[in-house]
Formats: structure tokens, C-alpha cells, sequence
């Protein structure tokens, strides 16, 4: 009995050892393309992992999340944390993911970023990078209002942008992005340069098909140029749409063929009574 929990004990470190080897082996750095990053504002995780060993290996794992003022893209989803795996990572090979990710708030004044790889789970190595988190100067506002327009369901948005810097900004751009079968009543707005001061101000009207069903998304994106290079931005409005109850379309189709077949029957049992009449004599 001591020789077989000896052996399990012998076997189990030998797997943790194999285990910290292969993790080892795996070298991995994590840069932000901004140092800071304002409400809304977007940046670009660049992951990079290099296997520093002689031997391929198979289903690397990463795990990305960050403290509290940063949320990962996904698709139309904000996402807290973010899940990779890397189906084969070839010896002395490089890999580079990138993952998008946007500042929700600036409570904090720099958030860090954790990058967990391994091949294993728990994932026990790391890497870690950290932006900082502030406001710019510049002054946004962008109040909706979902309403009926033309008998469509539609979502308005009021922009308002102004320049609070001492700085020129230039290509300032507005639009709204909505999915496949929306409709945008107005076209993008580009402005080549925006002085101090200067405001661009916009309405936008997102119309919905007549078919849309679950949570949609609408995404209002703008942008500019200052003397740090470009910011992007995004803010997004959820459009819930009721799916249909297709028990109760059902049961009041059960219900209507029933009333129509009674009806039917009836007026064949009228007719019956009408056609076996006699007459007296």
C-alpha cells in the first residue's frame, strides 16, 4: 500500500515537473498600442508568444482580463475576460495574437491587463502590461430615444462633440454602424480639421426590419487626430426585440381551425335537415 502511494506520489510529481517545463518553455510578452486611454476610447492587446523549446507543442491556452475600467471586443459583445487556444505552437516558433479591447471607465487611474498561457489548467505563468486610465479634452454627448418613425421601430441618436483642447484635431469622423437589415437615414460625418472649441453635432436614425428578433446592436464609432496620433471610439445601444411565442401562434391556430371545422359541420348538418323534409299529403 506505501509502494503504490509512493509510486502515485513519484508519478504525480513527475507530471508537475513535465508540466512546469513546458510552461517554461513558453516565453510571452503583452503591450498595449496606447499608454492611455480616455471613456470609450479603443486600443489593440498585442499577445506575443514564443516557444523557446525543441519540441512542438499542442493546445496552449490563454486567458486574458484586466482590472476593473477595461472590457475586451468580441464580436457585438463586451466581454470581461477572453479565452484562446492555440492549436499547435512549433518549436522556436513565434505566435502573435491581438485582441481589441476599450476603456468602460476612469474611476481608476491605470488598469492592468493579465495575460495566463499554458497547456495546462491552471494556467500558472503570466504576463502583464498596464495603461493608463483619464479623461480627454474633449466634451461628448449622445442621448437616444427608441420610438415608432413611420410605422418602423427606431432608434434615434443625438451627438454632440466638442473640442475642449487648444489643439486643432484632424479627419474627425462620426458614424453609426448597425447590423445586416437596419437601416441608417444618415451617412457618416467626416470634418478635416476641428478647431478649439468647434463642435460637430449629429442626429442619427437607425430603423429596424420588420423581422428582427433577440438583442441587436447599434454602434455609434467616432474618431480623430491629435498630436499623440489617432483615438477611436465607441459606444453601443442594445435593441431588445421579442422573439415570438410560437406555443401560443400554435394554439391559436388549433383553436381557429377548430371554430372553422365546427362551423363547417354545422352548416352540413343544417343543410341535411332542409333536404330530408317530406310533404304532406
Amino acid at each position: 500500500m506505501m509502494n503504490h502511494k509512493l509510486n502515485a506520489g513519484i508519478i504525480l510529481l513527475a507530471l508537475l515537473l513535465i508540466t512546469a517545463l513546458v510552461n517554461a518553455s513558453i516565453l510571452a510578452t503583452a503591450t498595449v498600442d496606447k499608454t492611455n486611454l480616455a471613456p470609450d476610447e479603443l486600443a489593440r492587446l498585442q499577445v506575443k508568444l514564443y516557444n523557446d523549446s525543441d519540441q512542438n507543442l499542442k493546445n496552449v491556452l490563454v486567458q486574458i482580463q484586466a482590472d476593473e475600467g477595461i472590457v475586451f471586443i468580441e464580436g457585438a459583445a463586451e466581454k470581461a475576460n477572453i479565452t484562446k487556444s492555440i492549436e499547435k505552437l512549433g518549436a522556436k516558433e513565434e505566435i502573435i495574437l491581438v485582441q481589441g479591447l476599450k476603456a468602460v471607465t476612469t474611476k481608476q487611474p491605470s488598469a492592468t491587463i493579465y495575460v495566463y498561457y499554458g497547456t495546462t489548467s491552471p494556467l500558472m505563468s503570466a504576463a502583464a502590461t498596464v495603461v493608463g486610465l483619464g479623461e480627454m479634452p474633449i466634451i461628448v454627448t449622445s442621448e437616444s430615444e427608441r420610438k415608432n418613425i413611420n410605422d418602423a421601430d427606431t432608434l434615434t441618436i443625438d451627438f454632440k462633440l466638442t473640442n475642449d483642447s487648444k489643439e486643432t484635431y484632424s479627419k474627425v469622423s462620426v458614424e453609426v454602424v448597425a447590423p445586416d437589415g437596419f437601416t441608417v437615414q444618415q451617412k457618416p460625418v467626416f470634418v478635416d480639421s476641428l478647431n478649439p472649441q468647434g463642435i460637430i453635432e449629429q442626429k442619427f436614425s437607425v430603423a429596424a426590419p420588420i423581422d428582427a428578433k433577440g438583442t441587436q446592436t447599434i454602434t455609434l464609432a467616432y474618431g480623430f487626430f491629435d498630436a499623440a496620433g489617432p483615438h477611436y471610439f465607441e459606444k453601443r445601444y442594445q435593441m431588445e426585440f421579442n422573439k415570438p411565442d410560437y406555443g401560443v401562434i400554435i394554439l391559436i391556430g388549433i383553436i381557429v381551425l377548430a371554430v372553422a371545422a365546427f362551423m363547417y359541420a354545422r352548416r352540413d348538418d343544417d343543410q341535411k335537415v332542409i333536404g330530408t323534409g317530406e310533404k304532406k299529403k
